[in-house]
């Protein structure tokens, strides 16, 4: 079984990076979590989503 899975960097937070995902071109789940680089910590992003984060799918 084969899958595909994308990550992009879409706008700094207060202490981290928004990344957006998309699995399987968006058939197998998408949305955005947020890295903290000093508690190596990803988290699901609850906040507003930034303007460009749509602009890349159909």
């Amino acid at each position: 079984m084969t899958a595909s899975l994308g990550i992009w960097a879409h706008g700094a937070g207060a202490d981290g990076v928004i990344y957006r995902w998309v699995a399987d071109e968006g058939q197998g789940g998408e949305g955005f979590v947020y890295f903290n680089p000093a508690l190596k910590t990803f988290r699901p992003w609850d906040g507003e989503v930034p303007e460009t984060a749509h602009a890349y799918f159909h």
